[in-house]
């Protein structure tokens, strides 16, 4: 069982069946709960667990191509908290079973577990989905239980519906990437809100707050998804998702910077991440340059030096050099 930052993936080549799936259903266990796992293929076995936590969140992505995930008694979490699942199946197909229902989960679609109850999660080939973790204890302000319905797929296509799914891409985002980099605003009230909004009765709210952090969230995304690109047009990007420009630059107007400088500041930050890869280490720094959205290396070098205080050259050169030491 290797263990790759949170993430535990079973070797089918190291170990024997019989600890590979006891390393599996244990790394299940660290995540959701005691489980049995049957499998259709032992030769080609895979399967991977990782555990993230974004802001206040608690997250969990499961892959595997195990034929069938069971759930068959309530175990006590070691925190004593019950959680709730948002389920987004990211990968594939699975037939999700829990309170005597059934549905068919297909990739894009998304459901409600009970940690409480017994379930069974039947898999076609390779899956992955994705869990975010609700405390249950948090939501009784705010969610009648009574209204929430375990193993049915939720409205994605419904206002709410569509922003919940949205919101939770954005925690998926943040555990891939460097959250102090973009500073995406996640937490977990709004999660508790949205979730909420897509059922009757609640008397969860939705506050222009969270909208505006989603937006902006998207805002941020796109552009880092388009660093590479020198000509991006950043209000043209935020016209796409709806933002103003004089909503735009008051945004980034509390942070003391423009849109412009923002981006700036992030490419800078992003050219120095790829300096310390060792792949890019005898790669030319006008390739380090491009990649980060620079077309002029004289440029580049001028703000990379202003920013970090050494040339790109040194900076590469001192980071190797007292790494090795």
């Amino acid at each position: 069982m290797n263990w790759v930052g949170n993430c535990v993936t079973i070797d089918d080549n190291a170990l024997s069946l019989e600890q590979r799936l006891n390393d599996w259903n244990e790394s299940l266990t660290l995540s959701c709960g005691q489980y049995s796992t049957q499998l259709s293929d032992v030769v080609s076995f895979t399967g991977c667990v990782n555990i993230s936590e974004v802001s206040d969140i608690e997250l969990s992505s499961i892959s595997t191509n195990a034929r069938s995930i069971i759930k068959h008694s309530v175990d006590e979490p070691d925190d004593g908290f019950f959680h709730y699942f948002i389920v987004l199946q990211q990968r594939g197909s699975s037939q999700f079973e829990q309170a005597g229902r059934r549905i068919l989960l297909n990739a894009g679609d998304m459901t409600i577990m009970d940690q409480r109850l017994p379930c069974k999660l039947i898999h076609d080939g390779e899956v992955k989905h994705l869990s975010i973790h609700v405390p249950i204890n948090l939501i009784k302000d705010y969610i009648n239980e009574g209204d929430i319905d375990v193993a049915r797929k939720i409205n994605i296509k419904s206002g709410m519906g569509f922003l919940l799914k949205i919101y939770v891409e954005q925690l998926d985002f943040s555990r891939h990437h460097d959250n102090d980099q973009l500073a995406l605003e996640n937490d977990q009230q709004s999660l508790i809100n949205l979730w909420g909004n897509t059922m009757p009765n609640s008397d969860c709210l939705v506050t222009r707050r969270s909208m505006s952090n989603i937006q902006f969230n998207q805002l941020k995304i796109a552009l880092y998804q388009q660093l590479s690109d020198p000509n991006v047009n950043i209000e043209h990007i935020a016209k796409q998702h709806h933002i103003s420009k004089s909503k735009l630059y008051r945004f980034f107007a509390k942070q003391q910077l423009t849109p412009n400088a923002w981006l700036k500041q992030l490419r800078l930050d992003y050219a120095s991440r790829l300096m310390k890869e060792k792949v890019w280490f005898n790669k030319p720094i006008i390739e380090i340059a491009n990649g980060a959205g620079f077309n002029d290396l004289a440029h580049f070098t001028r703000s990379f030096t202003s920013f970090s205080g050494l040339s790109p050259h040194r900076y590469r050169t001192d980071y190797f050099k007292n790494k090795s030491i």
